[in-house]
């Protein structure tokens, strides 16, 4: 297959695109640098030069079977950059795909943001986006979901996305290391779903289009876990306790400010913000995959256990944590 994407140079995309070439798949990424995305190029990639809000200029000479949105912003200096990018970016792609690519699918990588927390610790669906991250997102879904197309849109939704080079999630190692963990409640569930496993379940939408419409929230079959049992899995990954450290949200919420403060002073962006504090102050962030959905998972998918040792082994071989 001919597969256009976006957001190769970003951690779900790195993998998402080396299984696509394992494979055997033509891919086709839309990169803003070519000289940051050259190592694609290495892994037999066609690297199309073009950004979201620059598609005028982009053309292929060939035909394109699937497309799959990833790229898109998780960390901003304003609230507004969300919806410029997630939002408006997405409008623009959708635009340039229906007059130039035509493809067979088009999947669009959301986030469990845009669905929202849960109500509780038992119902899996959401109340909506608390976040600015969790609406641009939202209404990207919406506006492709608006009207008919002329091939299916599909919408995916992962809850907390890790694995081996993701830089976001290396945090809960380092706390794990430490022997403490902070937290602000007991009464936290939180759903995970492993980079590799994602991958495979966007590579067979590729395969077995689905239904117009269809939302998937992917995990990895537990249905999410508490902060006990996510506690025990750093203290078996150390082979001792991690004790959790209580923080108040007032805490949590300054803290927040003074680094989203700094970060604008340097003009670097970072997860740690006030729009980020109002998913943190959400206890309940789990899914369970929908009926039906089971054909476009790995037949063993990574569990949080073997997936939390493969990933903490990576990072140490890498040297991004100390053994």
């Amino acid at each position: 297959m001919n597969i256009f994407l976006t957001g190769a140079t970003g951690f779900v995309g790195r993998h998402t695109t080396a299984l696509l070439i394992s494979e055997g798949h033509t891919v086709y990424a839309l990169v803003r640098n070519l000289s940051q995305a050259y190592f694609l190029k290495s892994q037999g990639v066609h690297l199309v030069s073009g950004s979201l809000e620059s598609l005028d200029s982009v053309s292929l000479d060939c035909p394109i079977d699937a497309v799959i949105h990833i790229g898109g912003l998780i960390k901003a200096l304003h609230p507004e950059d969300f919806y410029l990018v997630n939002s408006q970016g997405t409008e623009q792609l959708i635009h340039f795909v229906e007059e130039k690519l035509k493809p067979k699918i088009f999947i669009f990588v959301s986030s469990i943001s845009a669905r929202g927390p849960n109500p509780d610790s038992y119902h899996f669906s959401g109340i909506g986006p608390v976040s600015h991250y969790g609406k641009s997102k939202k209404e990207a879904e919406e506006m492709l979901l608006s009207k008919e197309r002329a091939f299916p849109i599909v919408i995916v939704r992962p809850p907390i996305v890790y694995g081996p080079s993701d830089r976001e999630t290396l945090r809960f190692f380092q706390l794990f290391k430490s022997g403490f963990f902070p937290v602000f409640s007991r009464s936290l569930k939180l759903s995970f779903i492993h980079v590799e496993d994602l991958a495979w379940f966007l590579s067979r939408l590729c395969l077995e289009p689905p239904h117009h419409g269809q939302i998937f929230h992917p995990e990895d079959g537990h249905g999410g876990y508490t902060l006990d049992e996510f506690l025990n899995l750093g203290s078996k990954l150390y082979g001792r306790k991690i004790k959790p450290i209580f923080f108040p949200l007032w805490f949590i919420s300054a803290l927040c400010r003074i680094v989203e403060f700094f970060g604008k002073l340097a003009r670097r962006p970072s997860l740690f913000t006030r729009d980020k504090f109002a998913e943190m102050k959400q206890n309940y962030w789990f899914c369970i995959a929908e009926e039906g959905s089971q054909k476009f998972f790995n037949k063993n998918p990574i569990g949080l256990d073997f997936g939390l040792t493969q990933t903490k082994a990576w990072y140490e071989n890498k040297g991004w944590l100390k053994s």
